[in-house]
C-alpha cells in the first residue's frame, strides 16, 4: 500500500521543519543506523536483516513480506512496483495513511511513498480493523508497492533501525540464509495476531523455542569441566531469529531426600543429579516471549580408583605389606580398605585382604613383589591395579676383624685396641705417634662390613674398600692442625655406615696407642 500523496507532503515538509533539530542527532543516528543491513527479496517476499560483525554481516532475523503485484492500477494510473536497489531509511510515523483512505502500524520509509508498514487497518488508531485477509498475503505478493509485515516485525524496524539504516530490494529465488519463516494464523478477525497490545484477543506468535542437542552429555566425572550452555540453543521461530546469545540459567535444583532442591550452582565435585532450567526471553514475541526448558546432568564417579603405592625399602620381621598406601575414588571417597593384596616373595605367594595385609610380616630378606587392587563403589565397577617392589633388608653389621692383624692387639678384659705408632720418637722428651690419617687407615684395616650386595645376598668386605672409608671414622679428642697421637694416648673411634637398605648403623671402638715397632723379623 502506497502512502497517500497528500500526507506525503505534509511529511516532506515536516521533515524539512526539523532538519535543523535532526542535526544534533545525526552522529548517533549514523552509528546505529551501521548496525542493520535489510535486504528485502521480492521475488520470495521474504526481508533478512543482517547485523554487523566486525567487517562481516551476519543473517540474524528472517521476516514475511507482502511486496507490489507488478500489476497496472488503473484507478491511481499507477504500477504496483517495489523498486530494486539500494536505499537508506528515511523518516517513521507510528501511524501512517496510506492510499484509499486505509491506515498501518509502524511505518519506516524506503524511498518516496515507498514504505515498510503492517498490513493496513481501515480505521486508524484502531488494532481492530486490520483487513485480515491482507495478513494471509504475507510472503506472497499484494501491495501497490509498499513492504507490509506483520505488526510484530514492522515494529522491529521501527524500534531497531534508525533513520540512515540500509536497504537493498532485489530479487532472487532463494528465500535467504535464514529461509522463510513459517506465517501464524488469524485467530480473531481484525486483530494482527502478532500485534503485541495488549487487548489483543487473538495474539498467537509462537514461543521462543530451546533446543538441547541429543549429543549432549547427561553424565559428567565427577571433578571434570562440563558447560551447561554447550549444545543448547535458542530460537525465534516466527522470525528464524537466534536467541542463544539471550539464553540464561534461570535455576538449578539437585535430587535430595526424593525430591529436587534448589542449590546454589551446578558443580562436577558434588555427585548427585542436577536439573537445569534454561530460560530465554524475547520482547518481540510479545507475552509468548518467554521459554523454559529443563535438563537433568547426572554427575558420576565412574572412573577406576587411584592406588598410591611406591617402591620402597623396609626391613625384616615387620608388618609393612601396606605401610603408607592408600586408595581413593575421583570424589574423595577411601576404597583403602577395600583393597585385596597380593604378596609374592622369599615366603611365597599370598592374596589377602588389607585387614589381613596390615598384619602379615615380612619376615625374610629378599624383593617381594606387592600388587593392589580394588573397584570403584560405582557401576561399572572399574579396577585399578597397582604393582611395587618392596626389597627388604636387614641393618648392615659393622665388626672388627678376629684376630687382629700383627702388630695391632686387642686387651681381653677392657676390649681396648692397642694400635703402636707409626713415627719413633726423634728427642727424649716425645713420645713416639701417629697421625689422624695414619690412624684411620689402621682402623680401616681391622673393621669389616656385612650388608647385602648388589646380588641381594649378604657378604663381607673390609671397610677400607668403601669409596672415601676415611670421611666416616671420627676420632676423639679431635687434634688441631699439627698435632699428632702419641703414646698411650687414648682415642675414642667412631664408624658409621650407610648400609643398603639406606639405614645407617654405627659403631665405636676404643683405641690405645701403642709404642713404635720397627720393621724386621720382630717387628712389622
Amino acid at each position: 500500500m502506497r502512502l497517500r500523496k497528500r500526507i506525503l507532503s505534509w511529511v516532506v515538509v515536516l521533515a524539512l521543519a526539523v532538519s535543523v533539530i535532526a542535526i544534533d542527532t545525526e552522529k548517533a543516528d549514523a552509528a546505529s543506523s551501521r548496525t542493520y543491513w535489510i535486504k528485502v527479496n521480492k521475488q520470495a517476499n521474504v526481508a533478512t536483516v543482517y547485523k554487523r560483525s566486525g567487517s562481516k554481516w551476519k543473517p540474524i532475523r528472517a521476516m514475511l513480506v507482502t511486496t507490489g503485484t507488478n500489476a497496472w492500477y488503473a484507478k491511481e494510473k499507477m504500477w504496483c512496483i517495489t523498486p530494486s536497489g539500494n536505499f537508506r531509511i528515511g523518516i517513521k510515523m507510528r501511524w501512517g495513511e496510506m492510499m484509499e483512505e486505509v491506515y498501518a502500524q509502524y511505518c519506516s520509509q524506503v524511498r518516496g511513498n515507498i514504505l515498510f508498514h503492517s498490513v493496513f487497518y481501515n480505521r486508524k488508531n484502531s488494532p481492530s480493523s486490520q483487513a485480515s485477509g491482507q495478513f494471509y498475503r504475507l510472503g506472497s505478493k499484494g501491495s501497490h508497492g509498499c513492504i507490509r509485515l506483520c505488526v510484530m516485525d514492522a515494529k522491529w524496524i521501527y524500534e531497531n533501525c534508525p533513520g540512515g539504516t540500509k536497504v537493498t530490494v532485489y530479487s532472487s529465488r532463494k528465500a535467504g540464509p535464514l529461509g522463510k519463516p513459517k506465517r501464524v494464523g488469524v485467530r480473531v478477525y481484525g486483530w494482527d495476531p502478532t500485534d503485541p497490545n495488549p487487548r489483543n484477543p487473538g495474539f498467537n506468535m509462537r514461543r521462543p523455542v530451546i533446543k538441547i542437542s541429543k549429543s549432549k552429555p547427561a553424565t559428567v566425572q565427577f571433578g571434570s569441566s562440563y558447560s551447561l550452555k554447550s549444545k543448547v540453543t535458542a530460537k525465534n521461530t516466527n522470525a528464524n531469529q537466534s536467541l542463544t546469545s539471550k539464553l540464561k540459567i534461570s535455576s538449578v535444583k539437585k535430587w535430595k531426600s526424593g525430591k529436587w532442591k534448589k542449590v546454589k550452582k551446578f558443580t562436577t565435585r558434588s555427585l548427585g543429579k542436577y536439573k537445569i532450567t534454561y530460560k530465554v526471553h524475547d520482547k518481540y514475541c510479545g507475552k509468548r516471549g518467554t521459554a523454559k526448558k529443563s535438563f537433568v546432568v547426572n554427575v558420576v564417579d565412574t572412573k577406576a580408583p587411584t592406588i598410591y603405592a611406591y617402591n620402597r625399602t623396609t626391613k625384616p620381621g615387620q608388618s609393612t605389606a601396606v605401610t603408607g598406601v592408600s586408595a581413593k575414588q575421583a570424589d574423595g571417597t577411601s576404597r583403602t580398605g577395600a583393597m585385596t593384596v597380593t604378596v609374592t616373595g622369599p615366603q611365597g605367594s599370598r592374596t589377602m585382604s588389607y585387614a589381613v595385609a596390615k598384619a602379615y610380616v615380612l619376615s625374610r630378606e629378599g624383593v617381594y613383589t606387592i600388587t593392589y587392587s580394588v573397584r570403584n563403589t560405582y557401576k561399572p565397577y572399574k579396577k585399578a591395579v597397582r604393582t611395587i617392589a618392596v626389597r627388604c633388608y636387614g641393618d648392615a653389621v659393622i665388626s672388627r676383624l678376629d684376630p687382629l692383624p700383627e702388630p695391632i692387639t686387642v686387651d681381653p678384659v677392657s676390649d681396648i685396641i692397642m694400635i703402636p705408632a707409626q713415627e719413633q720418637a726423634v728427642e727424649p722428651e716425645t713420645g713416639d705417634y701417629i697421625t689422624a690419617d695414619k690412624l684411620k687407615e689402621e682402623i680401616g684395616t681391622i673393621i669389616k662390613i656385612r650388608d647385602v650386595n648388589a646380588a641381594g645376598t649378604r657378604s663381607d668386605k673390609m671397610f677400607n674398600s668403601v669409596p672415601d672409608y676415611k670421611n666416616f671414622i671420627s676420632l676423639s679428642p679431635v687434634l688441631i692442625e699439627g698435632e699428632n697421637y702419641e703414646t698411650e694416648d687414648e682415642v675414642t673411634a667412631i664408624i658409621t655406615y650407610r648400609g643398603f637398605n639406606g639405614a645407617t648403623v654405627s659403631k665405636t671402638i676404643n683405641i690405645e696407642i701403642g709404642a713404635f715397632v720397627p720393621d724386621g723379623p720382630e717387628g712389622r
